[in-house]
């Protein structure tokens, strides 16, 4: 699917006059995003339930999974818990 206001803004009468490039990013499995976050947030702890829940929010996306371990940090600063 592709959506049409990006199709537009793409094109070469578009804002970035054709140097806009779109990639489609399929949905990353639940251990696919459970190994992409033990490397690179490896302070975030998940229960199974809190991981199965995370994966449910973010439905796997990157750009969903990427935003969301900052407001943990934040979170956790303040409460020495795992994320349940």
């Amino acid at each position: 699917m592709q959506d049409e206001l990006i199709s537009e803004i793409a094109s070469q009468r578009g804002a970035f006059g054709g140097r806009m490039l779109t990639i489609n990013i399929s949905p990353f499995s639940k251990e696919t995003v459970k190994s992409y976050l033990t490397q690179e947030a490896p302070n975030l702890k998940f229960s199974d339930d809190g991981f199965d829940r995370f994966y449910k929010c973010t439905s796997g996306i990157p750009a969903y999974v990427n935003i969301f371990p900052p407001y943990f940090y934040t979170f956790l600063m303040f409460v020495h818990y795992s994320i349940k």
